[in-house]
């Protein structure tokens, strides 16, 4: 009997897996080893929004990760230009977090495409970190978001973590291209939408409003 309890414990009720699924809304859910969520966070005021009236507790990962992205782009958190998605699995098995990483990814870039929506699926295993998560707590993001800010650090240090934290996932996204960082361990599918206009789209729109020619204005 206390073998039969101990491993309807494990697998049901000690947490196994930490996801993390960030856009700008970060949130993580907390899944047991048979993939049902034991607590779905919101780390920031967005994800409030997204989880409101949401009991995803006991609730197949499968459903809650469907449940997540719908209310997303329910709520216009995704969208074609807004169309980048994180997702971060930390498991301290490491086949296993791989797996679930490439399964919870392709889950993803189905609901996108039943949505008719072009968009781009970002993926990483974490581990345990102690150091990271005290920063994730401090700027309200999930421990995935500051994986990959730090990632991203690491390739550019001119970059500062507070700035990139208040960054979607589409813009660090852009941002890492613009930079040609090599993200190591992240996978990607998709393009993340261009949300930026560029300078001489800028200087146009400037020199239109003050009724200007550009030859008679000059850019500082």
């Amino acid at each position: 009997l206390l073998c039969v309890s101990g491993l309807t414990y494990v697998n049901n009720y000690r947490v196994d897996s930490i996801i993390g699924i960030d856009v700008n809304p970060s949130i993580e859910l907390e899944t047991s080893r048979s993939e049902r969520v034991l607590a779905a966070k919101a780390l920031n005021d967005d994800a409030a929004v997204i989880l409101n009236g949401m009991n995803l507790k006991g609730v197949d990962l499968d459903v809650a990760v469907n449940a997540v992205i719908g209310s997303m782009l329910k709520n216009g958190y995704v969208d074609d230009l807004r169309n980048s998605i994180l997702i971060s699995v930390e498991n301290p098995n490491t086949a296993k977090s791989a797996a679930l990483q490439d399964k919870l990814s392709e889950e993803v870039n189905a609901i996108l495409e039943a949505s008719d929506l072009e968009g781009a699926v970002l993926s990483q295993t974490i581990s345990e970190d102690e150091a990271l998560k005290k920063l994730a707590a401090e700027y309200n993001i999930s421990t995935g978001k500051a994986a990959l800010i730090q990632n991203l650090l690491s390739q550019d240090s001119a970059l500062k973590f507070s700035d990139l934290t208040k960054l979607s996932i589409t813009e660090l996204s852009l941002l890492a291209d613009a930079r040609k960082a090599e993200l190591e361990g992240v996978k990607s599918t998709g393009t993340a939408a261009n949300v930026y206009i560029g300078a001489p789209k800028a200087r146009e729109i400037a020199l239109t409003h003050v009724g200007l020619a550009e030859a008679d204005a000059r850019f500082i």
